[in-house]
This record gives structure tokens, sequence and C-alpha cells, in this order.
């Protein structure tokens, strides 16, 4: 480049590129400064966007446990009751996740829908009867009972939560209305 373009540039004072007693021009860098410029041009690559996309989700996972369910600090010790604990903590991160899901939110408003559709309450039990194109909803309720299979009621037997939910009590109970 020539000194008179060099010196003509409104960014000259902020420039790297500085000119040395026997007139030529040098830029210097430090191997660090290097590493930082190659770890910049990186970042600026589709390639990593798409990695860091699941990392932020990731990201944004973890801050929320920790945050707003106290994942940071477990009031337990030992191995076996440190894995339950964090075991409900993400079951129970997980309940209002799927609630905000608007693909479970479609599948439920059309089942709730579809059982209203003879204009009357139905029983419970057709709720989970599920709709064509609602595999994830149907397999999310399925689910669900497993949250309940350790839940002992006061007199030892399982709790009611989880007798209505397997169907026990829809014997007795079989037209719960909404």
């Amino acid at each position: 480049m020539a000194a008179a373009t060099w010196e003509g540039c409104p960014l000259r004072t902020s420039c790297p590129i500085r000119q040395t007693r026997n007139g030529r021009y040098t830029l210097e860098f430090t191997a660090k400064d290097r590493r930082l410029a190659g770890r910049r041009r990186e970042h600026e690559t589709p390639v990593f966007a798409e990695r860091d996309a699941t990392r932020s989700g990731i990201e944004s996972t973890n801050s929320g446990l920790k945050n707003r369910l106290g994942l940071n600090r477990l009031r337990v010790r030992g191995r076996g009751s440190v894995f339950r604990v964090i075991l409900h903590k993400v079951t129970g991160w997980n309940v209002p996740r799927a609630a905000a899901s608007k693909k479970l939110r479609a599948c439920v408003s059309s089942q709730v829908a579809q059982t209203l559709k003879g204009g009357g309450s139905r029983a419970i039990e057709e709720l989970y009867v599920p709709t064509p194109g609602c595999g994830t909803a149907s397999r999310w309720f399925s689910g669900f009972s497993r949250l309940f299979r350790r839940t002992w009621g006061p007199s030892g037997c399982l709790s009611e939560n989880h007798r209505l939910f397997t169907g026990e009590l829809l014997s007795v109970t079989s037209r719960l209305l909404f």
C-alpha cells in the first residue's frame, strides 16, 4: 500500500499497522491475538451457528432449572438422593414446558373439541383416546402415569390420583363430567 494512501486514512490513529524507524510498515500481533481472530472467524460460519443453536437451547433450560427450581443448590446428600431430587425437579420442569408447547396444546384442544362435539359432556376415559396425528400427546399422557407410580396415600395404598389416572376408579365413577 502506498504511504500517501495510508497517511490520508481517517482511521489511521486506531490502525494496528505502524511505521518503523527504517520506513517499513509492520503489524504486530501475539499468539493470543491470532487465536482470538481465528475463533471469531469460526463464529461467523454457518456450521458454528447451527451447532450453537442447539447449545443455546440447552443453556436456557439449564439456566431455568438452576434459577427457577433451585437446581444449583440441592439440600440432600448421597448419590441416590441427589439423583432422585434432580429427577423430580427435571420432571417438574417438563410439565410447564409441555403445557407451553403449541403442538401439545393443539392436540389437547382438538381432543376436547372432539369430546364436546356431541353437545354434552362425555366420560373422562374418552379424553385419552388418541386423536389421529396426536401421537406425542397420547405418549405424554401415558407417560404421566409414571409420575404417580410411587405416590402413596396415608393408609399405605396407592393414592387416589394414581388410581384415577390408571383407570381403577373409572369403574366406580364412570361419568366424570367436565
